[in-house]
C-alpha cells in the first residue's frame, strides 16, 4: 500500500491497532551487530491465552473509563513526560 506509506520506497507491513505477536526467538543477523532476526507468531483473538486476559484488562481500564487522567497515567507509564503536560 504505497499510497499510505510515509516512505514510498520502503517495504513495510501495517498492522491493526491491538495486533499481538509472541516473540519466538531473538538472534543477531550473521555479519551484522546492528540487525536482528526476530521471528514472531501472530496471536489470534480467539486463542485462550494470557494476552487475551491482559488485553481485556487494558481495554477495561483505558477504553471503558477513558478520561484525561487515564491518558496521562498511560503516558507516564510509557515515559512520555512531555506529552503528559
Amino acid at each position: 500500500m504505497p499510497e499510505i506509506s510515509k516512505i514510498k520506497d520502503e517495504e513495510e507491513i501495517l498492522f491493526s491497532v491491538g495486533t499481538v505477536f509472541r516473540i519466538e526467538n531473538v538472534e543477531t543477523v550473521p555479519g551484522s551487530d546492528k540487525n536482528w532476526y526476530i521471528p514472531l507468531k501472530l496471536i489470534s483473538d480467539d486463542d485462550n491465552n494470557e494476552t487475551s486476559e491482559l488485553r481485556n484488562e487494558l481495554e477495561k481500564e483505558f477504553c471503558d473509563n477513558f478520561n484525561m487522567y487515564s491518558l496521562g497515567h498511560a503516558l507516564i507509564q510509557m515515559g512520555e513526560y512531555e506529552k503528559v503536560e
